[in-house]
């Protein structure tokens, strides 16, 4: 590449040189981009996290349901 030409990129990205001509690769994120990621991470883990107690709540729930049907302590009429 010549030292007179500045190559144009987009933000976040750097020129690496190929054989032939140059490719376009995703730089590092930046700080604000890192934050941004772990806030969504962090968000999803919390999400997951509160979906999976409400999963073992119901199924307990229904464990509870079938031994009382079960061992005849109510009935369905």
């Amino acid at each position: 590449m010549s030292p007179h030409i500045k190559p144009k990129t987009a933000h976040g990205t750097r020129l690496f040189p190929r054989l032939r001509g140059y490719s376009l690769l995703p730089g590092p994120p930046t700080k604000d981009e890192q934050t941004a990621i772990a806030t969504v991470l962090s968000d999803m883990d919390a999400e997951f996290s509160a979906q999976e107690a409400r999963h073992d709540k119901t199924r307990a729930l229904k464990q509870a349901m079938m031994q009382a049907l079960l061992t005849g302590r109510i009935r369905l009429v």
